[in-house]
């Protein structure tokens, strides 16, 4: 009778593929995208991206989700944070950084060459495309900042265009309703003056989630524009009652403010085009196969060696 051979003990299970919290070792798998581990609520690192520090653009591969940056001492876990912008890719910032230069320009043309009516006209047509290319909707879901005033952006700007054709065509074939067209006119006027309005409001927000920028030149801007919508209101109901209603002050306050308001949304426009080009330097770059070293950031450096 042979004596029973020991049986060899089973191979313990490989450890999980992936990406590794690097506070409690929970393995992060498809998770690693998120901010903070499930388990510890440590921050994580981003699965798949070699990030850049948010303050002096140091790469940040190889550092631990906890460290500082060895540049400037920026915490490593605020350049991984999902509110910036830089995370939802370049084609996103291309369109802020457009849509802001448009934005610039139409102030421009806006005030800046009154003498020549064409290019006068075409300050609000500039502004209004600025307005659609940097109100873009941001990729990925958790970047997407007060989405109803987006949303309200684009529909007031299809309001006012609407109202401004009805205008033209009630004026080009109706000669007997007269108060109609100057009535469009003004109500697309107001329409559009609100759409500016709600993009500064959605401007200021965004400019928030940019590297190195503020919301507050947005803030002033909105500020002056609401104050000068309301006056142009006003104005637009006393001038409909008659030419001696006081129709006229109330324009020129409100043309007065307008005026002071563009120039706060041109350099508003100018700053946030400069941190949106200053993020595009921040987006992360995609890093083919596995994440290296668990609880490290990816370096694509050590994933194309492999």
């Amino acid at each position: 009778m042979t004596p029973l051979q020991p049986q060899p003990a089973p191979a313990a299970a490989p450890p999980p593929a992936g990406p590794h919290c690097p506070g409690c070792g929970y393995p992060l798998g498809d998770l690693g995208s998120l901010d903070a581990c499930p388990e510890c609520g440590r921050p994580t690192p981003r699965r798949l991206y070699a990030a850049r520090c948010v303050r002096c653009a140091y790469p940040l591969a190889g550092l631990d989700a906890a460290a500082l940056c060895p540049e400037c001492a920026h915490p490593a876990a605020d350049s991984l944070s999902a509110r910036w912008a830089h995370f939802s890719g370049p084609q996103f910032l291309l369109g802020i950084r457009s849509g802001c230069v448009m934005i610039a320009l139409g102030c421009v043309a806006g005030f800046g060459v009154m003498p020549f009516l064409p290019v006068f006209l075409a300050g609000p047509a500039l502004l209004s495309i600025g307005m659609i290319l940097a109100t873009s909707l941001d990729p990925r879901p958790e970047g997407r900042v007060h989405e109803p005033t987006r949303i309200g952006v684009r529909a007031l700007l299809g309001a006012s265009a609407g109202l401004l054709l009805a205008a033209v065509a009630g004026y080009t074939t109706t000669r007997s309703l007269r108060g109609m067209p100057l009535a469009l006119l003004v109500l697309a006027l107001l329409a559009w003056l609100a759409a500016v309005f709600c993009a500064c409001v959605y401007l200021g927000r965004l400019a928030t989630t940019l590297v190195r920028a503020s919301g507050g030149t947005w803030r002033v801007a909105g500020a002056l524009l609401a104050v000068a919508l309301l006056t142009n209101a006003v104005a637009a109901v006393l001038s409909l009652r008659g030419p001696w209603g006081g129709g006229w002050a109330f324009w020129t306050i409100g043309i007065g403010l307008a005026v002071v308001s563009v120039i706060a949304l041109l350099v508003a426009a100018v700053v946030t085009a400069l941190a949106a080009q200053r993020s595009l330097s921040r987006v992360p770059v995609r890093v083919p196969g596995p994440v290296p070293a668990p609880g490290g950031i990816p370096d694509p450096e050590a994933a194309a060696r492999e």
